[in-house]
């Protein structure tokens, strides 16, 4: 997941610089993991700030979305070891450069938070 964080990251950022004002963007991925989902859109509410909005399906397509998670926490990579993380500043100097600071759930009073 921290692989295709960035990825996805990229792709949704590319579509919302598509976007024209007043436009309307659908993102959805193929997984469950929040590193794929929850925290792209995060990064991404960071990264415009007020310039995009997050708005809830239409009533009519309720059924096809899921509610998103509010909290998360990142995993360490590629080791047999149960290290997890809440924030980016618990993760080891070592690692920042593989475990993004975009990959953690907003801070409180940030864009995605109101």
């Amino acid at each position: 997941a921290l692989g295709l964080h960035q990825r996805q990251l990229n792709i949704l950022s590319r579509g919302l610089e598509l976007l024209e004002v007043g436009g309307r963007l659908v993102y959805s991925t193929c997984s469950l993991n929040p590193l794929e989902d929850e925290a792209v859109v995060a990064a991404a509410l960071r990264k415009y700030g007020g310039a995009v909005e997050l708005v809830p399906l239409p009533q009519e397509l309720a059924s096809l979305g899921r509610p998103g998670l509010e909290t998360w926490i990142v995993t360490r990579p590629c080791t047999s070891g149960d290290a997890c993380w809440a924030q980016p500043a618990d993760v080891p100097e070592d690692l920042r450069g593989k475990v993004r600071a975009s990959c953690f759930p907003a801070p409180p009073g940030s864009p995605e938070e109101e």
